[in-house]
């Protein structure tokens, strides 16, 4: 008889955890990292290594590894910029997904700085649409610039909200509507893909849902019209995150689980 395999456990403080197995140092992002790297030869091996390589392996990986099976993808738009958002709980599925979701459209991730560290692939995100967050305020202006020059060119730009990895979480994490400036600032169309994961006779496969759009209303200010998004995207997500059925990792709030350590063995448990 096959023995059943056991849910892992991890345990967390925070939300603000990463959970990938990587020790990378977070590199610096202040005024003089360059954020554009798509003129003159940069542009030539931005587009050899996104559509040459970069695509044909992301669809590879996401349909033998991960088996992803995306419900929804032909309701977005083909013409236009738009904001992808989606959960993040794939090392390596993360990073390829909006590609492979958005295609033909070409797709810009914004990303965790400390990814530019990764040995040979992290040198090359820049060219293949990645985005680092600033982590100087003096780095900012070349962010919004960045943001600006995919939305001008059409691209979807996908955001894990989240901002953490956590590996087959069935939970839709808390995150804030700071998330949501551009989509508001530009007037863009926003669209949630929310990976869910499903019980396999041997193992598991990954829906990815599109719902959307989300627009953010005119009538609201700024700040209000983000908080509107964040709320709408975050009920989305947590709606089909709810459709899981397959726990590959279970977390567990350490509090809680010093809760549980301390209550007393009554006479019938022992």
């Amino acid at each position: 008889m096959m023995k059943k395999r056991e849910t892992k456990v991890v345990y967390y403080s925070t939300y603000n955890e990463d959970f990938d197995g990587f020790s990378y140092e977070e590199k610096k992002i202040d005024g003089r990292y360059e954020y554009e790297r798509r003129s003159g030869i940069g542009k030539l091996l931005s587009a050899f290594l996104y559509r040459v390589l970069a695509t044909p392996f992301a669809f590879l990986y996401t349909r033998l590894v991960t088996k992803d099976r995306v419900i929804g993808g032909k309701g977005l738009p083909k013409r236009g910029c738009y904001f992808l958002y989606l959960n993040h709980t794939q090392p390596i599925a993360d990073a390829l997904s909006p590609g492979a979701i958005a295609f033909p459209k070409r797709a810009s991730v914004v990303i965790s700085p400390k990814n530019l560290d990764m040995p040979i692939l992290g040198k090359a995100l820049p060219y293949l649409g990645g985005i680092p967050l600033p982590n100087d305020r003096s780095s900012l202006r070349g962010f919004r610039e960045a943001i600006n020059s995919s939305a001008e060119r059409s691209e979807a730009i996908a955001i894990y909200p989240e901002g953490h990895l956590w590996p087959f979480c069935t939970e839709i994490r808390p995150f804030n509507s700071a998330c949501f400036t551009y989509p508001v600032r530009l007037g863009a169309p926003v669209y949630t893909a929310t990976r869910v994961y499903k019980k396999r006779r041997r193992g598991y496969r990954c829906l990815i849902y599109i719902d959307g759009p989300f627009i953010a209303s005119e009538s609201l200010n700024a700040n209000d019209a983000r908080e509107e998004l964040c709320l709408l995207v975050r009920k989305t997500m947590k709606m089909r995150a709810a459709l899981s059925d397959y726990c590959g990792v279970r977390y567990v709030k350490k509090d809680a689980q010093e809760s549980e350590d301390r209550v007393p063995i009554s006479e019938e448990q022992k």
